[in-house]
This record gives structure tokens, C-alpha cells and sequence, in this order.
């Protein structure tokens, strides 16, 4: 139970987080330097869509938003990149962050001695999740697979 509880609490800010910092800015940033070659511009677009989730996390509550976490936020999102450019699927790098992100948060939880309030069913983070994953399909399919832009499971 603890596990889904702190999926769900991650997978609202674990959308966001790709969609801004890799779907948007790292596919423009991307195709922005698209001509210096496929190779140089993907880990171009890694490089900045990574530094931008670490300083993203200057917004957050504390541990998260001090330098050396940020900094070690910043690596894990080197790791998300790889995910995102190779597979160029956002769902998949949504669900892979959000694997990423429980791990800080469950740490934090123990850390502060609250982790015990996970052991049970979180209501409103649950519903939360499967508002955000409904908003996400939703918006996929009304906005994106009208052939307006294209489809966040194939963004290149």
C-alpha cells in the first residue's frame, strides 16, 4: 500500500515534469538543434531538459529544494532523458520518472517519521492520480490525435 500510495502522490507532478521539461522543452529544444546532428542535438536537448527538472525543484518543499539535491535531481533527470530520447514515449518515460521519484519520496517520508501514514489506503491522492491520467488520455485524444500536434506516445 505504501508503494501505490506514493506512486500515486509522484504521478501528478511526474506528468507535468515530462511534458514540460521533455516533451516541450527537450523535443524543441531539440529540433532547434537539429542541425548539429541527431546525435549532438538529442544529448543537447538531454543536457537542458535535465538541468531545467533539477532547478524546477527549487519550487519544492524541503529536502528537494536545496543545491546538492537539485544537482542530484538534475543527474536523475539525465537518466529520464536517455529514457525519453531512445523511446520517444511519453507514458512509458511518465511511468519510468515516476519509479525514479518514489524512491525520493518514500525516503522522505521514512526520514521524517511519517511514512506510517502511507501504510493505508490516501483516498484523494488515489483519486487524484486517476484524474490526472484521465486529463492526460483526455487531452491526447481530443487535442493531439485530432492531428493538430503530434501524439505524446511518439513525440519525434
Amino acid at each position: 500500500m505504501v508503494l501505490i500510495n506514493a506512486y500515486a502522490q509522484v504521478l501528478v507532478g511526474s506528468i507535468a515534469e515530462i511534458l514540460v521539461c521533455w516533451a516541450v522543452l527537450g523535443s524543441v529544444s531539440q529540433a532547434l538543434l537539429r542541425d548539429r546532428g541527431r546525435w549532438v542535438s538529442a544529448i543537447l536537448a538531454a543536457l537542458i531538459a535535465s538541468v531545467f527538472f533539477g532547478v524546477y525543484h527549487f519550487a519544492h518543499s524541503p529536502p528537494f529544494n536545496t543545491v546538492p539535491l537539485v544537482v542530484f535531481l538534475s543527474v536523475i533527470g539525465l537518466v529520464t532523458s536517455a529514457f525519453f530520447f531512445v523511446s520517444g514515449d511519453v507514458y512509458g518515460t511518465i511511468a519510468f520518472h515516476n519509479f525514479l521519484g518514489i524512491t525520493g519520496v518514500i525516503g522522505a517520508l521514512e526520514a521524517s517519521g511519517n511514512l506510517s501514514a502511507f501504510e493505508r489506503p490516501i483516498v484523494p491522492l488515489l483519486v487524484m492520480a486517476v484524474i490526472a491520467v484521465a486529463l492526460l488520455v483526455a487531452a491526447q485524444v481530443f487535442f493531439l490525435d485530432s492531428g493538430a500536434a503530434p501524439a505524446p506516445s511518439r513525440v519525434r
